[in-house]
């Protein structure tokens, strides 16, 4: 399954028009946040799903509340903005609400800071910001591709990318389905 994820778009929908056209053939969008607005903007073209949650800036709702679990190969994932979980100061309480429910897989926004790793075993990633990125990066989005191994097992493969399809960072990782 490949995914693209976004985060932080802030009314930047020239970016988040590039980056699904950069992502290319994927099978769910997620929106981690910070312009619902967006999300909804790209869910009106796109034919595959788009799947969002509402950030600080926008009002939670049936469509984005403001945490979901998406199945990406039956295997949880936990997706929030994260700003109610702290997650400027630590991503402790993102990963103990992830395993609290389940999830193999945890995606948040909000620092705009791209990140990728593992966290008591639990794959964390954020796709940093395309309108507003900090940690001197450029504009980033996730191509989050995961592949059945073996042996009940799942090979992730993490890729922050830039709207000119500059791949900034990639993370691997093989975890229990």
């Amino acid at each position: 399954m490949k995914l693209c994820i976004v985060s932080d778009t802030h009314g930047r929908t020239d970016e988040l028009h590039a980056a699904a056209l950069i992502a290319g053939d994927v099978d769910v969008f997620l929106h981690a946040g910070d312009e619902t607005a967006d999300a909804a903007w790209l869910a009106s073209y796109m034919k595959i799903p788009v799947v969002g949650v509402a950030g600080n800036w926008d009002k939670p709702s049936v469509d984005y509340p403001l945490e979901r679990i998406v199945s990406v190969d039956d295997v949880p994932l936990f997706l929030a903005h994260g700003h109610r979980l702290q997650v400027t100061e630590s991503l402790q309480p993102l990963v103990a609400r992830a395993e609290s429910m389940g999830a193999r897989i945890a995606v948040y926004g909000h620092t705009h800071v791209l990140h990728a790793g593992v966290h008591d075993d639990v794959l964390v990633v954020n796709p940093g910001s395309l309108a507003l990125p900090r940690g001197g990066t450029k504009g980033s989005f996730v191509r989050l591709t995961s592949t059945a191994v073996p042996g009940g097992f799942v090979r992730y493969l993490v890729e922050h990318l830039t709207t000119t399809a500059e791949i900034i960072s990639k993370f691997e990782f093989v975890g229990k389905k």
